[in-house]
């Protein structure tokens, strides 16, 4: 049996309370905490463990903290999460409540928006258009605080991600996006600085230790003497592999001009099922209702399509492809993501749309 909260959101005094699920992405937490600073309410982080299930839609069976360990503290008043499992438990949260506990999910929830209070998403999801979605160029974030300490810029950048489907980032590849920057860097009289992460293979990075010779460098992931955000902040132009949205958001969160190294591409079977069952559940035929159903409560979803997120950006001119003539004229802005989002949370919580007084 669950009890009645210690406070709900209609005895509250003062601001309301959020909470944050999170458990294994990191960038995801910093997304989150980025618009709980934004929005100044009193904030709880909750890591979230899941044991044996891979199914994000009964996940929260095995949550650690469960629904009702989590609901046996002061209830907040609102949640952010953005991770499937994540999503499910706060869902699960917010149906035991009786509604009271309003949830927010960035990128997606797990299966349909109205299972939410809230979306905050960025294209790639391709969700339908909703009421309770809001579409942002780029998931909440902060500027870079880094400051270049250099008299200008003194290199062009190259940030290497890891294979997420479908794009393949293998030896092969990774060296022809080295090549091709390369050559552009080169011809600006600059030298390269070349950026793993936490995906990279080790195969990948053993064949940037033989090609990247003087005056360009290698600086591995986890290495004391990479300063990644420092990189952003004194490089003159930034290229990112296609597989990775939270480095392409980092560079253009420095305000930098940014291209894309379009990897090669692999649809697994997986993928090709997933988007199969998508069509299939937008048909108009009695057996279309199967698959709309696994989709709307979350037991099948599809791949998150990078391509959407990069053709808006391109449309916005805040990007260009590897190779591409077009001049960058334009630079995002991300108070203007942080102050639609807050707008969309504060209007949800019947707060009122002024900024907080007091930010970090």
């Amino acid at each position: 049996m669950v009890h009645a909260p210690h406070i709900s959101p209609i005895e509250r005094s003062g601001s309301p309370r959020l909470w944050i699920l999170w458990s294994r992405r990191v960038g995801d937490l910093k997304q989150m905490q980025a618009l709980a600073v934004a929005l100044g309410w009193a904030c709880e982080e909750k890591r979230i463990s899941f044991g044996f299930s891979a199914v994000p839609a009964v996940a929260h069976v095995t949550a650690r903290p469960s629904a009702s360990q989590l609901l046996s503290e002061t209830w907040p008043d609102l949640i952010l999460c953005s991770e499937a499992t994540c999503a499910g438990l706060a869902q699960v949260i917010r149906k035991r409540s009786g509604g009271r506990i309003k949830v927010v999910a960035l990128g997606r929830p797990l299966g349909a928006a109205s299972h939410v209070d809230l979306v905050l998403t960025t294209a790639q999801y391709g969700l339908p258009a909703a009421g309770n979605v809001v579409e942002l160029t780029l998931p909440p974030g902060e500027p870079s605080k880094q400051v270049a300490t250099a008299a200008g810029p003194s290199h062009d950048l190259l940030l290497l991600g890891g294979s997420s489907a479908p794009d393949i980032l293998d030896a092969a590849s990774a060296l022809a996006a080295f090549e091709t920057t390369r050559v552009v860097t080169e011809s600006r009289a600059l030298p390269l600085a070349v950026t793993t992460s936490p995906r990279t293979g080790a195969e990948v990075v053993a064949a940037l230790k033989v090609a990247v010779k003087p005056p360009h460098r290698l600086l591995a992931y986890g290495d004391p003497a990479t300063n990644y955000h420092g990189l952003i902040a004194t490089a003159s132009h930034v290229t990112v592999t296609s597989d990775s949205v939270s480095m392409l958001a980092d560079a253009l969160l420095a305000r930098k001009p940014v291209s894309v190294f379009l990897l090669p591409q692999r649809q697994s079977f997986a993928v090709r099922v997933g988007s199969t069952l998508k069509a299939w559940a937008a048909g108009a035929f009695p057996l279309a209702a199967v698959p709309r159903l696994l989709f709307d409560i979350g037991l099948i979803e599809t791949v998150a399509d990078r391509n959407l997120l990069r053709s808006r950006l391109q449309r916005q001119n805040l990007i260009r492809m590897t190779g591409e003539e077009r001049v960058q004229t334009v630079f995002y802005d991300a108070d203007e993501d942080l102050a639609l989002a807050t707008k969309a949370v504060r209007a949800l919580m019947g707060v009122s749309s002024e900024p907080p007084r007091n930010r970090r």
